[in-house]
C-alpha cells in the first residue's frame, strides 16, 4: 500500500461519522472491521491493512493449516479472523475479548467472514480464575485492561481465566500460535499457561511496549521486529524459528526462568 493511499484512507477517518464501521479487505480476502473511533481497533487496519505489524504480515510464517491459534485481547479480531483463514476448517482460533463492545465487533467480523472455526469468549486470560476489575484505561478499548494506567477511576466486572484451565474446557489438544495484547498482563497470562506452554511449545506473540516481560518462557528464544511493540517467541530448535530468523528480525536476549 503506498504513502498516497494511507493518506487518502486517514482522510477519510477524519471525516465519516464516529459511527460508521471502517471495513478492509486484506491481501488473503480476509475481510475485517471497526468502529471509526481512535483506540476502537478499526482505524489502524482500515489504513494500514496486512501491514498494521510486522508479526500480522507474516502470520503465515507462524501459523499453519489445521493450526490452533488462541488470540488473547483480540479486540475486534483482525488476528483471529486471518487466523481463521490460515487454519482453515480443520483448525480452530480461540478469541478472548472481555470487553462487551469490541465482543459485539469480533463477532460481526467472524460472519462477514462466514467463519465457522472461530470461538468467540468473553472473557479475560489471567494467572488464575476469577472476577477482576477491567479498567477502562483513557477511554480506548484497545488500552483496557486487568492493570490500571493513570487517573482512571472508570472501570467493569469481568470473568478472567487461566489459559492452562481453559484449554482443557475447550478440549483442544493442540496450540501452535499463542498471541497475548493485554496491556501488561502479558507476564501473568504466561503465569498461567506453563503447562500449555510446556507441552505444546507454541509460538508466542506478546506486546511488550505496557510492560517487558522479565523472561523468556523455559527453551525459547526471542526476536523483535524494528520499531514493533511486540516480541516473537519461539522454541529453540524448532523449524519453526528458522521461518522467524529467515524474515530478520533481531534475537532478544533474557533469561529464561517461566
Amino acid at each position: 500500500m503506498g504513502g498516497m493511499e494511507r493518506s487518502v484512507r486517514k482522510g477519510l477517518c477524519a471525516v465519516l461519522p464516529r459511527r460508521t464501521t471502517l471495513t478492509k479487505k486484506l491481501a488473503d480476502g480476509t475481510i475485517v472491521g471497526g468502529p471509526n473511533r481512535n483506540g476502537y481497533g478499526g482505524r489502524g487496519i482500515f489504513i494500514f491493512g496486512d501491514e498494521i505489524e510486522p508479526e500480522f504480515a507474516n502470520l503465515n510464517a507462524f501459523l499453519g493449516g489445521d493450526g490452533v491459534l488462541i488470540d488473547v485481547g483480540a479486540n475486534t479480531g483482525i488476528y483471529s479472523m486471518k487466523g481463521a483463514r490460515i487454519v482453515g476448517d480443520g483448525g480452530t482460533v480461540l478469541s478472548l475479548e472481555p470487553n462487551p463492545v469490541m465482543l459485539a465487533a469480533l463477532e460481526r467480523n467472524v460472519r462477514r467472514n462466514g467463519y465457522k472455526n472461530v470461538r468467540p469468549r468473553g472473557v479475560a486470560a489471567s494467572d488464575r480464575c476469577g472476577e477482576f476489575s477491567f479498567y477502562m484505561n483513557f477511554g480506548k478499548p484497545n488500552s483496557f485492561s486487568l492493570v490500571r494506567a493513570g487517573d482512571c477511576p472508570d472501570r467493569f466486572s469481568v470473568l478472567a481465566v487461566d489459559l492452562d484451565s481453559l484449554l482443557g474446557w475447550e478440549r483442544l489438544d493442540r496450540v501452535d500460535l499463542l498471541k497475548i495484547d493485554a496491556e501488561g498482563v502479558e507476564a501473568l497470562i504466561l503465569d498461567g499457561a506453563s503447562t500449555l506452554i510446556e507441552k505444546h511449545r507454541p509460538i508466542i506473540i506478546a506486546e511488550v511496549s505496557v510492560n517487558r516481560l522479565a523472561a523468556l518462557p523455559s527453551g525459547y528464544i526471542a526476536f523483535a521486529a524494528p520499531q514493533s511493540c511486540n516480541w516473537v517467541m519461539v522454541p529453540d530448535g524448532d523449524p519453526r524459528a528458522a521461518r522467524v530468523k529467515a524474515i530478520g528480525w533481531p534475537q532478544v536476549t533474557l533469561q529464561h526462568d517461566y
